[in-house]
Order: structure tokens, then C-alpha cells, then sequence
């Protein structure tokens, strides 16, 4: 397993990493759920966002989020050789800097409410639905 994989799971308290098939479900939900832009590079298509919240680190989520904390969310990687893991968001939130050292970008998603952080190299972004 990947060295940076291995500390990102170590910090979270409560991780569940999914199999494959598991892996690929969730990653179509996720797809399905959001608009991408269209260059293939696998971003959030934010301008088709309306309600969207621009973040200047994680500790401001909490002020941004109307989200149940104890709410459960998919790390998914840009790297498809990464298995997706499942965890409580207020988890992720408290490893963040595990989570996105990862991989380059970075998407939690929260089916739940159908909202998703990206957390890209040079922004940090945020869907804001209710």
C-alpha cells in the first residue's frame, strides 16, 4: 500500500477503504452527482455551481458547513489506483493534511446531501447545498 495511504488511514479514527467494485459505485455516484469541466482534467465545474463557498483552509469549513459532522463522506483521489475510503467528515476535517497529501487532488464527498469539498494544489473549494 502507498506509503501516504498508509498515514492517511492511520489518522482517521473510524476508515473503511472500499473495495474495487465498492470503489468504482461510489466513484459513478460521484461523477453523476456534479458537473465536471469539460478539458478532462476530472475538476468540479464550479461556474456551473451556484452555491459554492471558496475556502482559505479547512479550519474555515466549519463556519461554511450546514452539515451534520458526524455525517459519513468518501475521500476520492485523482490517482484511480487509490482505493476510495469511507469515514465521518469530522474526522477528515481533523486529518486533512493526511488525506490531501495523498494525491494531488482531493474530492470528499458527502452523498448524504449531496455536496463535495475539492481540494485541489492551488484552491480549496466547497459545495454550500442545504
Amino acid at each position: 500500500m502507498n506509503i501516504l495511504l498508509e498515514e492517511a488511514v492511520e489518522a482517521l479514527d473510524n476508515v473503511r477503504i472500499l473495495t474495487s467494485e465498492q470503489s468504482a459505485n461510489i466513484l459513478k455516484k460521484f461523477t453523476n452527482s456534479f458537473p465536471f469541466e469539460s478539458s478532462g482534467c476530472g475538476r468540479i465545474d464550479w461556474k456551473a455551481i451556484d452555491s459554492k463557498v471558496v475556502l482559505d483552509d479547512i479550519n474555515n469549513i466549519r463556519r461554511n458547513l450546514t452539515l451534520d459532522l458526524s455525517s459519513s463522506c468518501f475521500i476520492i483521489w485523482n490517482d484511480n489506483s487509490l482505493p476510495v475510503l469511507e469515514s465521518k467528515l469530522k474526522d477528515v476535517i481533523s486529518s486533512f493534511d493526511d488525506v490531501t497529501a495523498v494525491s494531488f487532488d482531493t474530492w470528499i464527498f458527502i452523498p448524504e446531501s449531496l455536496n463535495v469539498i475539492e481540494s485541489l494544489s492551488n484552491s480549496l473549494k466547497m459545495t454550500k447545498k442545504l
